[in-house]
Parts: C-alpha cells; structure tokens; sequence
C-alpha cells in the first residue's frame, strides 16, 4: 500500500513535501519518489503505548500483601508483547509494594511508571508531615512514619538506583535539594508533563528548563479525565507551547512522538515514519502551510483516518 500526501512529516528529518509513504504488511516500507498527493493529507507517526496495570491505589490494596498484589497484577499481563507496573505514587503505594514491582522489574525486564511530587500537598506531606493531604491519608488508616523527614523526590531517589526503566509523571514540585540529586544522578529516568491538568490544579510552574538542562526528554501526556476535558495531545501541544513559547514546534511534536518511543524502549520501532517501523499513522487535513509543525500542533478537531498495524481504520 502507498499513502501519498500533501506534506509527510517523518519525525527523521525535515517534513517531505508531496511525499508519500510505502506499507508493507504492519511495517513501513522504502518510501517512493514524491508526487501530487490524492488527498490534502499530513502523516506523522503516533507512538501507542503497552499494557500497564495499576497497582497501587491505597484503599484497594490495603487488606492484601503487595506480593499478593503485585503477583495478579503479573498473572493478568503475562500473555501480553509489552506490558509494566504502575505503582501508583508514595502516598498510596507502600515500600514494599514498590520493592516487588522492581523486583518483577530485574526479572522480567519491563517498564515501571508511577506519579511523583506533584502537588503542593505532597510536598507538605512527606516534608512536613502536614496539609491535606496528610491529614487525609492518616485518617484512612495509612501508615505516616514516612512523613516529616524528607522531600517526596528524595524519598523517592533514596531507595533505589533510578534507571531507563522508569517514566516518572509530574515532577512540578522539586526543592533545590531535588535538583542538586538531579545533578548528581547518574541514571535518567523519563519524564511525562501533562499541561492541562497541571493548570487545572494550578501547580507550581513545571522546571521544563531546569529537566532539559540535564538532559531529560521530556514527554507529554494527558492525565486523565478527572482533571481533563479531553485526551488530546494535539490540545497537550498547544498548552505546553502557550506555558513554553521560546520551545521549537519540532521539539513539541517530539514530545509526543520521538521521546514517547524512547521512553517507551521502542526507538526502532515507533516514532518516526522509517523504514522497519511500525506502520502506525495519522492524517490530518492540510492547508499550504510554511510550518508543517506548527500546523500539527494547531489542530484541533477528530483524527478521521488512521493506519493501525498496517491496516486503515
């Protein structure tokens, strides 16, 4: 199958103008030579991610021991391709529970997600031992002999080697003693921003800056629908570009293709439109735009045609 289109954004390299893309069964194959498109088309490449399932909701888990807990989570994802573990966050996940899901980690080689230092109070519980949330999580029976020592970020950091393995979510509020870890750290985890929930909770500024000065690719996801109209990244984009308007329209659109793919360990595979790639794609109407990119991250209605698995949907 040959899709040809207006301009094809490939994510590995400046966009084609009246290009077009080869599929070969679920994969993309060599792509022809450029011609006038027969639809006003734009591809890029759309990064899906596994199977993840959440372990660490408090007042679910409590009656069980987090083996017992993190054992079915296993027993249910086994039969996946790509699969990890989500303890949830400190405050709802206990020690030991995040011990066994690393532990399931070291043997079976997947990926581990959890929230962290998200909000104020979260800061205020760990550091503090006080606020809401504090309050909150020791009147429903959690254990707080945690609290009151340290920043949720080092807490974090300082029971366990930080590795690729992980994708962290949030990280909008860190002290100046959690950059200083930063910058001693050897290990980068990645990093996932979701704008649009971050306002609407109104958190700290996100340190975009500060992470990318370190090296960290960040990512950027929606959250969920609690605090989300929607799970648009194209709406994700145009947040992030309004909080971060000095950040090139192609870094952007990397944070929702190129770095989820790496986060994700399938560089080879998602991401980019490239030979050997999965052919997973998008189109979306296109006017004679001079910034293809920019364009991307403007739209704002229904994607009405996919290529999923080599197959159009």
């Amino acid at each position: 199958m040959i899709v040809r289109a207006r301009v094809v954004v490939t994510m590995n390299g400046p966009p084609i103008e009246n290009g077009a893309v080869a599929i070969e069964g679920n994969r993309i194959d060599d792509s022809p030579p450029g011609s006038s498109p027969s639809r006003a088309a734009r591809l890029r490449r759309a990064a899906p991610a596994g199977s993840v399932v959440d372990v660490g909701l408090f007042n679910e888990v409590k009656a069980r021991n987090s083996g017992e807990v993190v054992d079915l989570s296993v027993e249910s994802l086994k039969s996946k391709e790509t699969w990890g573990l989500a303890p949830h966050a400190l405050f709802t996940a206990s020690a030991d529970l995040y011990r066994h899901c690393e532990e399931v980690t070291r043997a079976k080689n997947i990926l581990l997600t959890t929230h962290l230092a998200e909000s104020r109070e979260e800061m205020s519980m760990f550091r503090d031992a006080s606020g809401s949330l504090y309050e909150f999580m020791k009147g429903i029976g959690r254990p707080m002999d945690d609290c009151g020592h340290e920043t949720p970020f080092a807490l974090f950091v300082g029971r366990r080697a930080l590795s690729g393995r992980w994708i962290i979510a949030h990280l909008n509020e860190l002290a100046a003693s959690d950059f200083d870890l930063l910058a001693r750290s050897t290990g980068k985890f990645h990093v996932v921003h979701s704008p649009r929930s971050h306002g609407y909770f109104a958190h700290s500024r996100f340190p975009f800056e500060k992470l990318q000065a370190f090296g960290f690719k960040i990512c950027l996801g929606t959250d969920s629908l609690a605090s989300n109209e929607d799970l648009s990244l194209f709406a994700e984009m145009r947040a992030f570009q309004k909080n971060e308007p000095r950040t090139s329209p192609e870094e952007i659109v990397s944070m929702v293709t190129v770095n989820p793919a790496r986060a994700l360990r399938q560089k080879d595979a998602l991401g980019k439109i490239r030979r050997g790639f999965c052919a997973d794609l998008i189109a979306i109407p296109c006017a004679r735009s001079t910034n293809a990119l920019e364009e991307i991250i403007a739209f704002d209605r229904p994607v009405d045609w996919t290529v999923l698995d080599g197959k159009i949907r």
